[in-house]
């Protein structure tokens, strides 16, 4: 029989049965806090990867800028995340930089070349 409280198998408990708690029950160990954080940025890192290949072979060039930008926002937002609460405590890096520093250096001027009409 399934239990009714579906945080007991490991879930994520809702914020109504969070009321009450201790923040320290809470806390998630580091290893794993380390080990997520690692898996956002090899995601990072496939998401750069598909989106040059959409720069270097697409021929719609004000639908490409659109993608980089959002995505670009996208990893701006989690670059910021680093450096709060538990994420900034364990160092966390969700962004690989070299691989967005490779992409703005190879993808960026295509980018624009595309639409200033180079």
């Amino acid at each position: 029989m399934a239990s009714s409280r579906p945080w007991a198998s490991g879930g994520t408990r809702t914020e109504g049965e969070l009321i009450g708690t201790e923040d320290e029950s809470l806390v998630v160990d580091d290893l794993e806090d380390l080990d997520l954080a690692d898996r956002w940025c090899r995601k990072t890192r496939t998401l750069l990867r598909r989106l040059a290949k959409r720069v270097e072979q697409s021929s719609d060039s004000g639908k490409v800028v659109v993608e980089a930008a959002a995505v670009l926002g996208l990893l701006e937002a989690m670059r910021r995340a680093e450096d709060t609460g538990r994420w900034s405590r364990v160092d966390a890096e969700f962004v690989d930089r070299e691989a967005l520093q490779e992409f703005l250096m190879e993808s960026i001027p295509r980018l624009l070349g595309r639409t200033a009409g180079f």
